[in-house]
């Protein structure tokens, strides 16, 4: 026998409401691992084959009084933010890293949303990130984290599986 599809009223969207006033906190803690090896006419055996960056942060989300040009304003705010980095053997790299996240702590980020969802308008990334690629991925993770991770559109029912591809 085929299962009747699940009415609208089954159906659960898990988006985030935002509004202005509200303020949303999130604990992030991530742990990246790396290996490599080197390869060709010359080898260092003493090069790093393999490192670690841990991330802990809890980042404060702020949703501001918002205006026709700017459905959405959010104000993004690194409340503590720390990596330690471990390697193998010595890789100086690591102490930037660590540095980097450091930097954060304290730091404010705002940027609107628009109808859509698409982040746009970014302040407060000058100076933060050493490099555009790098400011990059900290547009595309806070607009993720605005407005949360892409779900179908139709909302889900329990133990619904789906998919989504991002291209970047």
């Amino acid at each position: 026998p085929q299962r009747a599809a699940p009415s609208a009223q089954n159906r659960l969207h898990l988006a985030p409401k935002l509004v202005p006033g509200q303020s949303l906190r999130y604990q992030i803690d991530a742990r990246t691992l790396t290996t490599s090896r080197s390869t060709g006419r010359i080898e260092d055996p003493q090069g790093p084959s393999q490192s670690e960056v841990n991330l802990a942060a809890i980042v404060r989300l702020e949703i501001l009084a918002s205006s026709a040009a700017a459905p959405l304003r959010i104000r993004s705010t690194y409340e503590k933010s720390s990596a330690t980095a471990t390697s193998d053997s010595y890789d100086p790299s690591l102490a930037v890293i660590e540095e980097q996240y450091r930097k954060l702590e304290g730091r404010s980020i705002e940027f609107s949303l628009d109808a859509q969802g698409n982040p746009a308008n970014f302040s407060g990334l000058e100076g933060l990130f050493p490099d555009e690629k790098s400011a990059a991925a900290a547009r595309e993770w806070f607009s993720q984290i605005a407005t949360g991770v892409q779900l179908p559109r139709d909302g889900i029912v329990l133990g619904q599986t789906w998919s989504s591809v991002q291209n970047n």
